[in-house]
């Protein structure tokens, strides 16, 4: 299988995101160059503000606004909150590293998505390549009739004094249904990382629902509660978070609640799949009841090859108050590990293909209980090293190709035998591994895991790669026709061996690609040798 592995580095993904592509409508902002008397159609007479833009585009169709690097905030003349309308693109050209907008303090909302009054968000609506920074909240999405589902790409959230974002679905005589996508989002260093909610209408009986879906993103260092999802009385939260980050929050990671109410239901479905939850104060994931009174409710919670660690309270937390609560986990394919308590279960959990430290559910439905051999959890490093015991051990019913945190398609040869099989854990253990951004005058880094000491020769070319070859020594990836040589060397066990190259800085390498494959020495594979995994890298100014 060809295996593309993407970078190390926490969501240096800004650049991956094209800006949104350019439509009839077209509106165009500049902090630095542009005049709101200007008429705002082309870069070169371009608008000042942002909130300029959003006042003086057409009220309907697609509107695309293309924000140019900068600050955007109060002095600049910004007004917030900054209200979206349906079908409307706040599209932040040069990325979230490039494009601040700041509340400076104020007490307000900066980007609000809001349907009411019969208004529709869909996927259409996006918000895209900006930082925001300083206000209450960064973003509000939100529903009290209708849908709001809008796209929301590349968007970093920090310093808030209540929540990063907010998705809130409350149903007042109709229903209502608030969430939308986030792609590469980080939330960071606001007191509630993600806040979401959903309550319905009593009467008339309305639900309310929110159904947001999180990949890629990261929400950190927040100092209270990473994530939280919450449904009231005839409210449903159904959550996805597919290659999250919960990591370092005060609290807990992940706090799933719902709270009925005497003869009313309420529901949360959450589902995590390759995620990292790792180092929260509290519990990594807290699923409980909010009222120890409360019946009705139904919690379930999922999930697929996540790894749970180093939290201070317990790791998967199912907790139920009375025999009418309703709260059932399913594990597969997670490590969990240096938990306060690994599982704490008074709901129904199961569990298979786990590593869980404390021995819970040990011996049974291909549970283990051992040191998963992380690279270096102090500093943030949740992969496995060379010889862990969660390398091929996972749930072989997971489908060929899924991404792991890193996006690296499973499964990969980990222990070279020439076998591809499963690993325990959001990471699949590669044993060659890329650490880079491609960006002209950075540093290529390649790490090499195997046997300590082993022979290796590192071929690359000057190619993509291609579809998988069969040989002797297990699938090759790079263009036969192009192999060179690239490094022979060793590999390493405990830390792996590392080649570390400067990327040329000259515009003229900009475009090229480069793939790398190694063929290791290895008592396992049935020739004494095995290829590894190959890596893809694309050069970029």
């Amino acid at each position: 299988m060809s295996i593309r592995l993407a970078l190390l580095v926490e969501l240096a993904l800004a650049t991956a995101f094209a800006a949104a592509p350019v439509h009839a409508a077209d509106w165009f902002v500049d902090a630095v160059n542009g005049n709101n008397v200007n008429s705002g159609t082309a870069p070169s007479d371009a608008w000042r503000t942002i909130t300029w833009a959003v006042d003086h585009t057409p009220p309907s169709g697609v509107q695309a606004i293309h924000v140019a690097p900068g600050t955007y905030d109060r002095p600049l003349g910004e007004t917030f909150p900054l209200r979206a309308r349906p079908s409307m693109q706040i599209v932040g050209t040069d990325g979230s590293s490039a494009t601040v907008v700041d509340g400076g303090g104020l007490n307000s909302t900066l980007i609000q998505v809001y349907a009411k009054a019969g208004a529709t968000f869909g996927p259409d609506t996006i918000v895209q390549g900006l930082a925001l920074r300083n206000a209450t909240r960064g973003l509000l999405v939100a529903s009290d009739l209708g849908a709001c589902k809008p796209s929301i790409v590349d968007v970093t959230i920090e310093k808030m004094s209540v929540n990063g974002v907010e998705i809130v679905a409350g149903a007042n005589l109709f229903p209502s249904d608030a969430g939308g996508t986030f792609s590469h989002v980080t939330v960071r260093m606001c007191p509630i990382g993600v806040a979401i909610s959903a309550t319905g209408s009593v009467t008339p009986t309305y639900w309310g629902s929110a159904s947001p879906s999180f990949s890629d993103s990261a929400i950190v260092s927040n100092t209270s509660e990473g994530l939280i999802c919450h449904a009231g009385s005839i409210g449903g939260v159904t959550l996805t978070a597919q290659r999250c980050r919960f990591a370092d929050n005060g609290q807990s990671g992940v706090r799933a609640s719902y709270a009925p109410g005497s003869g009313f239901v309420s529901q949360v479905d959450a589902r995590f799949e390759d995620c990292l939850i790792v180092r929260n104060g509290a519990d990594g994931f807290n699923g409980v009841a909010a009222l120890a009174t409360s019946s009705g409710g139904i919690l379930h919670s999922t999930f697929e090859r996540c790894t749970v660690a180093d939290n201070g309270g317990v790791g998967m937390r199912a907790q139920t108050n009375n025999a009418t609560q309703d709260h059932t986990m399913a594990l597969s394919g997670c490590v969990l590990f240096g938990n306060g308590d690994d599982v704490l279960q008074n709901g129904t959990t199961t569990a298979s293909f786990c590593d869980i430290g404390d021995g819970d559910f040990n011996g049974a439905n291909g549970n283990f209980s051992a040191d998963p051999l992380f690279v270096d959890a102090p500093n943030g490093d949740f992969r496995v090293k060379w010889g862990s015991p969660c390398i091929e051990t996972g749930d072989p019913a997971t489908p060929a190709g899924t991404l792991d945190l890193a996006r690296n398609a499973r499964p990969i040869d980990g222990n070279l035998d020439t076998l591809e099989q499963l690993d325990v854990g959001c990471f699949e253990f590669a044993p060659l591994f890329m650490v880079a951004s491609g960006k002209l005058g950075t540093t290529l880094e390649l790490q090499l895991w195997g046997p300590q000491g082993n022979a290796t020769t590192v071929y690359f070319t000057r190619k993509p790669l291609v579809a998988p070859q069969a040989t002797p020594f297990g699938e090759l990836d790079l263009n036969p026709a192009f192999v060179g040589v690239y490094r022979v060397t060793t590999v390493g066990s405990g830390p792996p061996k590392k080649i570390v190259r400067p990327i040329p800085s000259s515009p003229a390498f900009a475009g090229q690609v480069f793939s790398f494959q190694a063929l290791t020495t290895s008592a396992a594979a049935p020739q004494g040798k095995a290829y590894t995994n190959a890596v893809e890298l694309k050069l970029v100014q």
